[in-house]
C-alpha cells in the first residue's frame, strides 16, 4: 500500500512538473513573440499603414511617409515624412527621423527619446488674413482677454528625456496678399537636450533668416513642470537682419508690428524668473 502511495505522489509531482514547464514554455512564447512581433508587424507595410490610419483619423490632414521600422536596439526610423492640414496654410517635410527611445522608462510612465535626429524638415506655414485695424470698426474700448485667454498656462511637454538634433532645416512664413510677404529660414542647425529629472538643458541654434546669419547658444534651467525655462543664459549674435523681413513672424504670433532698420547684434542674453 505504501508502494502505491509513493507512486502515485511520484506521479503527481511529474505531473506537476510538466504543466510548469508547459506553462513557462508558453509565458517565453508570449514574450518572444511580443518581443519579435510588435517591431516586424510596425515595420511592415501592413503595419505603416495601420499606423498612418491611426494618426490621419486623429489630425486635421494628411500625414504620410515611404517607410517605418522600429526595432527594440536599433530604435525608430521614419522616411520621406509629410503632413498638409486641409487648409493649405501648413506643409511639412522631413527626408527622415531617427529616434532610440528608451521603451522601459515607458512602465514608469516617462517618455525618454534619447539621441533624435530629424533631417532636412522643410516647413511652410501661411498666416492667415488679418483684419484691416487702420480703420475703426467700433468706437468702444478694446476687450481685454481674460487669464484664461491670454495664454498664460504652460502646456505640459510629453516627453522627460531629449537630446534632439536638426540638420539642414528650411522654413518659409508668408503673408498672402497682392503684394506677398515673406520670410526664409535657411541652413537651420539646432541641437536641444532637455531631461526633466534634473531640470536642466542646453540650446544650441545656426540659421539664416534670408541673408543674416543668427546663432544663439546656451544652458538652461527648467521649472518644476513641463518644459519651461525657469532661468539661463545665452550668448546670441546676429548680423545685418533686415527688421522689416520679420513682419510675417510677428503675424504668425497675432502681433501687427511696422519695423525697419537693421540690427547688428553680439550679446550675452540672461533669463531669470522666466523673463
Amino acid at each position: 500500500m505504501s508502494d502505491e502511495l509513493k507512486r502515485s505522489k511520484s506521479s503527481s509531482r511529474s505531473k506537476a512538473s510538466r504543466m510548469l514547464r508547459r506553462l513557462f514554455l508558453i509565458l517565453i512564447s508570449v514574450i518572444l513573440l511580443f518581443f519579435f512581433g510588435v517591431p516586424f508587424f510596425l515595420s511592415s507595410s501592413g503595419g505603416t499603414r495601420f499606423l498612418l490610419g491611426k494618426i490621419n483619423a486623429s489630425v486635421d490632414g494628411q500625414v504620410e511617409m515611404d517607410n517605418f521600422s522600429m526595432g527594440w536596439f536599433k530604435g525608430v526610423k521614419l522616411e520621406k515624412l509629410s503632413y498638409a492640414d486641409s487648409s493649405g496654410n501648413t506643409s511639412v517635410k522631413v527626408e527622415g527621423i531617427q529616434t532610440h527611445p528608451r521603451y522601459l522608462s515607458l512602465l514608469s510612465g516617462h517618455v525618454k527619446l534619447g539621441k533624435t535626429i530629424v533631417d532636412q524638415p522643410q516647413v511652410y506655414l501661411k498666416v492667415p488674413g488679418t483684419q484691416d485695424t487702420s480703420i475703426p470698426t467700433s468706437k468702444s474700448e478694446p476687450r481685454i482677454p481674460s487669464p484664461d485667454e491670454s495664454g498664460d498656462a504652460v502646456p505640459v511637454f510629453p516627453v522627460n528625456q531629449i537630446d534632439l538634433e536638426l540638420i539642414d532645416g528650411n522654413a518659409i512664413v508668408e503673408i498672402p496678399g497682392d503684394t506677398p510677404q515673406m520670410v526664409t529660414f535657411k541652413n537651420i542647425a539646432s541641437k536641444v537636450k532637455f531631461d526633466q529629472a534634473d531640470k536642466s538643458g542646453s540650446v544650441a541654434l545656426d540659421m539664416n533668416v534670408d541673408d543674416a546669419p543668427v546663432s544663439a547658444k546656451g544652458d538652461v534651467s527648467l521649472d518644476k513642470t513641463g518644459w519651461k525655462i525657469k532661468g539661463g543664459q545665452f550668448d546670441v549674435k546676429i548680423s545685418n537682419l533686415q527688421l522689416e523681413k520679420l513682419k510675417p513672424v510677428f503675424a504668425l504670433a497675432g502681433q501687427e508690428m511696422d519695423l525697419g532698420g537693421q540690427l547688428n547684434a553680439d550679446m550675452t542674453v540672461a533669463i531669470e524668473g522666466n523673463k
